[in-house]
């Protein structure tokens, strides 16, 4: 699934909402009223060579809640050295899709160490979703 406003991103550090208005059924509130996200898989896959340090830290959290560490559901701090790297969180949430705030409800912020490699590339993030398990209802 991909949303169709894109990451917000810099140089280090990337912002991206995870729930967009193309995969929740707003067009017909009186069926649906609630999204269930028990899942959270999130890949991160090295477009370098292998064995070259690309560290990051990525943290998953609930955008609704201004409070940074209250609002965690699963941080990773790790080294794409070695191959893709998978980051699996069970947030277990419920979100009204009659709330206008259900779009900030999940988040992933990623930042990154700048390198040589990263320097000379334009800084863009290709950041692709798949929503394996949510129940609407």
């Amino acid at each position: 699934m991909s949303c169709p406003s894109p990451a917000r991103h810099t140089q280090r550090h990337s912002h991206s909402d995870l729930v967009c208005y193309s995969s929740t059924p707003q067009s017909n509130p009186d069926i649906y009223r609630f999204m269930h996200i028990g899942l959270v898989q999130v890949a991160f896959k090295p477009l370098t060579l292998r064995g070259l340090p690309e560290r990051f830290i990525a943290a998953l959290h609930d955008g609704r809640n201004h409070n940074w560490k209250k609002s965690l559901i699963g941080t990773i701090q790790t080294s794409l050295a070695y191959g893709p790297v998978y980051f699996n969180a069970y947030p277990n949430l419920q979100i009204s899709l009659q709330d206008e705030n259900s779009l900030s409800s999940l988040m992933l912020n990623v930042n990154t160490e700048i390198s040589e490699i990263e320097q000379l590339n334009d800084g863009t993030v290709k950041i692709r979703f798949h929503e394996p398990s949510n129940m609407i209802y």
